[in-house]
């Protein structure tokens, strides 16, 4: 008689998709999730997430961080006492046919592999991805004059194709990133309860806070400004924390951040999800994932509402000085300096 393969759950986002909220969860309630059979290992992990155990390593992190292949580790975590082993990293799903081939090569000796994944609507999903990447200083750009290209990056279709590949379309679980559709209105909650049919009590800690705070739009185009001047990477991360306590400090800021509203007109969102229209409702269709026909349940966008918020007048742009020499003094002077130059 054949032995039974332990179950492996791999969660592999999408990036922009409470990743970050998720795997805090679940290094924070490791023993909790134990109790249920469920072994997050602290193998591999790096930022609460197991990178290290990516079939898709990043070329700018090779030399970063030490990543395992798959058949160094397989082997071994298979042996874990814990009855499921639950794996999550974002960095997976950016992986080629031909890294995941070997990886299921590998796992499917020694486990019975699940995949779950999370999908964005996708205008949300860029501008999410652009606000983070203006406040880590690499764009400088308007996300406006590189819309076209990021299109067809986040055509989810293809991303899942590849993996149900690998793994076969039964062993898929995908679910829509929108609250309102979340069991118990939190993405911790649905995903305990989706994946595990585990309805969250007092023994799991939830943390109220959000790890990867957005800007507004008035805020981000300042940071966009200063990364045309700013450099270094410790001088960006300075300027960072200044300009999140000058959101917190400001009511209405903390409210715009929610949907990045303002980053995107109406035109471009509907730009956006017109040109990937086709893909999702083949996702919605082929992974069971609708919502009367569709993957997404928010309203699209009125064609002729105006952008909520622009770029922070004269006025605005001096108070966000003011308040950077107020807070960090010689932060605000390297500016200047910078600036200058």
């Amino acid at each position: 008689m054949s032995r039974s393969l332990k179950p492996l759950i791999l969660h592999i986002g999408l990036g922009k998709t409470g990743t970050t909220v998720l795997q805090q969860f679940f290094t924070s309630n490791t023993e909790a999730l134990r109790t249920l059979g469920i072994d997050y290992p602290a193998e591999g992990l790096a930022d609460h997430a197991h990178h290290l155990f990516s079939p898709h390593v990043p070329h700018y992190m090779k030399h970063r961080w030490q990543f395992e292949e798959v058949g160094e580790w397989a082997a071994r975590l298979s042996r874990t006492e814990f009855p499921s082993v639950l794996l999550s990293s974002e960095l997976m799903s950016s992986a080629k046919e031909e890294e995941l081939k070997h990886y299921f090569s590998v796992l499917n000796r020694f486990f019975a592999p699940r995949v779950v994944v999370y999908l964005r609507r996708q205008d949300h999903l860029l501008a999410s991805i652009y606000n983070q990447q203006v406040k880590s200083g690499r764009q400088k750009r308007p996300l406006s004059a590189i819309l076209l290209r990021q299109i067809p990056k986040h055509n989810a279709l293809n991303t899942l194709k590849l993996w149900e590949r690998a793994v076969g379309r039964e062993a898929m679980i995908v679910r829509p990133y929108e609250k309102d559709r979340f069991h118990g209105g939190d993405i911790r909650s649905d995903f305990m309860f989706r994946v595990f049919g585990v309805d969250l009590d007092e023994q799991f800690a939830l943390s109220p806070e959000d790890p990867n705070p957005a800007f507004p739009y008035a805020v981000l185009e300042y940071k966009r400004t200063l990364n045309w001047v700013v450099k270094d990477r410790v001088l960006h991360q300075r300027c960072n924390r200044v300009l999140a306590a000058y959101v917190e400090s400001q009511e209405q800021s903390r409210a715009e951040v929610g949907n990045n509203a303002g980053i995107l007109s109406a035109n471009e969102r509907l730009a956006v999800l017109g040109a990937l229209s086709g893909a999702n409702a083949e996702v919605a269709r082929r992974y069971g994932v609708c919502d009367q026909g569709q993957l997404f349940r928010e309203p699209l966008p009125d064609r002729n509402s105006e952008m909520a918020w622009s770029e922070p007048s004269a006025d605005q742009a001096s108070e966000i000085y003011q308040f950077f020499l107020a807070h960090d003094k010689l932060a605000a002077e390297q500016i200047e300096l910078l600036a200058l130059q």
